[in-house]
């Protein structure tokens, strides 16, 4: 008995391929799944992994970042130097004058005045050769406007000095502020018309 021929030997392999197929079907996507993590380096799998996460991370980012760019910036304010209803400040301002002792001795003398935030101080004037602390009250709510009333029994209805001045703040700063006593008039107790005289104009510094 001869063997099958080369027509059908052909034929049984198709039918058998065929069978084959339909018992176990090929999954076109999962072969093509596969055949591209083959062909895609490790790496390159790993770093797409990530790219979600930090496409996220950068978008949180910039969206913190325009939150803090647009919220309004407040500079706190320096605070204001204490004064008297009059606008003298409170502290000691300190200068000096030409003071005439006699007619022949002329001589820079140290002034100044203490100012309490109570409406009290000192007055430091040289009322000989030195210069001589008297007490004093500052009176006055008129704005530029002072008068100092000494505590002397002496001074009984008279203020020492009645002053009219401007505050000075070059730069906004406590250590830059000073007070021009543009006109000093003595009310007739200790000081003298030519003391008042030699205080108009002088400008006095706040300490620190």
């Amino acid at each position: 008995m001869s063997g099958p021929t080369e027509t059908a030997l052909a034929e049984l392999v198709g039918v058998a391929l065929r069978d084959q197929d339909a018992r176990d079907p090929v999954d076109v996507a999962a072969g093509r799944r596969l055949l591209r993590e083959m062909t895609t380096p490790r790496r390159a799998r790993r770093g797409r992994r990530w790219l979600p996460v930090l496409a996220a991370v950068v978008v949180a980012a910039l969206a913190v970042l325009v939150v803090i760019t647009t919220l309004p910036t407040h500079r706190s304010a320096a605070p204001a130097e204490p004064t008297l209803s009059s606008g003298l400040p409170v502290g000691t301002l300190a200068g000096s004058v030409m003071h005439q002792h006699e007619p022949t001795v002329v001589f820079r003398a140290h002034v100044s005045l203490e100012v309490r935030s109570d409406g009290r101080g000192v007055l430091t004037f040289p009322l000989t050769d030195v210069s001589v602390p008297i007490n004093v009250r500052y009176v006055g709510d008129q704005r530029g406007r002072v008068s100092l009333w000494s505590d002397s029994p002496y001074c009984s209805g008279k203020p020492e000095l009645v002053i009219g001045f401007s505050v000075h703040e070059p730069d906004g700063g406590k250590s830059n502020t000073s007070v021009v006593l543009d006109h000093v008039t003595a009310g007739g107790c200790s000081l003298s018309p030519r003391d008042a005289g030699e205080l108009t104009g002088a400008r006095l510094t706040l300490q620190p």
